[in-house]
C-alpha cells in the first residue's frame, strides 16, 4: 500500500505504516471518532512495543504524509471527476436536462468557475434616485408631509439615543454609529 522509501522523509517508515494502518482499522471498526487517537496510539504501542511518544510521532508523521499525498493527488482527482461529470451531463442532456445542469454546476464548482459575478449597477439616464425621491415627496399633501417629518424626527431621536439598530443580511443586529 505505501512505499517505505517515501515515508523516510516523514520519520520511521515502519511506525508510520503501522499508524496509518491502525487508523484505517479503527475507522473501519465503526467506533466513534471520539477516542480514536488514544486507541490508535495504544495499538501502535502494543504492536510495535514502543513508547507513547514514538506512537504519537508516528501518528503525526502519518498525518503529514497523508496530507502531502492528498495535496499531490487532488488536482488529478478533480480532473477525473470533471471528466466523469461531463460524461453524465452529455448522457442526460436530452432526456434529463436537470441532471445535466446539476453535473455541469458541479464541474463549475470543482473548477472554481462558480465565483459570484460582481454586478456594477450604475444609473444611466432618467431621473436620479434623489430626483425620484423629491418627486415622490412633492406628491404628499401638507398633512402627509407633516406625518413624515414627525416619523423621521422620531427615528433620528431613537438613533441618537442608541435605540435604533441596523439588521445585517445574516440577521445580526448592529448598533448604528462608530465604536468608541
Amino acid at each position: 500500500m505505501l512505499a517505505g522509501e517515501g515515508l523516510r522523509h516523514y520519520g520511521n517508515p515502519e511506525l508510520i505504516q503501522l499508524a496509518i494502518s491502525e487508523w484505517a482499522k479503527d475507522i473501519e471498526s465503526g467506533l466513534a471518532h471520539r477516542g480514536r487517537y488514544c486507541r490508535v496510539r495504544d495499538a501502535i504501542t502494543m504492536t510495535a512495543r514502543c513508547s507513547h511518544d514514538a506512537a504519537e510521532d508516528a501518528i503525526r508523521d502519518g498525518r503529514a504524509y497523508n496530507a502531502d499525498f492528498f495535496a499531490r493527488e487532488l488536482k488529478f482527482r478533480v480532473v477525473e471527476m470533471c471528466d466523469q461529470l461531463q460524461r453524465i451531463a452529455d448522457a442526460n442532456e436530452i432526456e434529463n436536462p436537470t441532471a445535466a445542469v446539476t453535473a455541469l454546476k458541479t464541474v463549475a464548482q470543482l473548477a472554481g468557475l462558480d465565483a459570484p459575478i460582481k454586478v456594477d449597477v450604475q444609473h444611466t439616464g432618467g431621473p436620479s434616485p434623489q430626483d425620484q425621491l423629491r418627486s415622490m415627496l412633492e406628491c404628499l399633501d401638507d398633512r402627509d408631509r407633516s406625518d413624515l417629518e414627525r416619523i423621521l424626527g422620531n427615528l433620528e431621536i431613537a438613533r441618537a439615543a442608541g435605540k435604533l439598530a441596523l439588521a445585517l443580511p445574516d440577521g445580526r443586529a448592529v448598533e448604528e454609529g462608530l465604536p468608541s
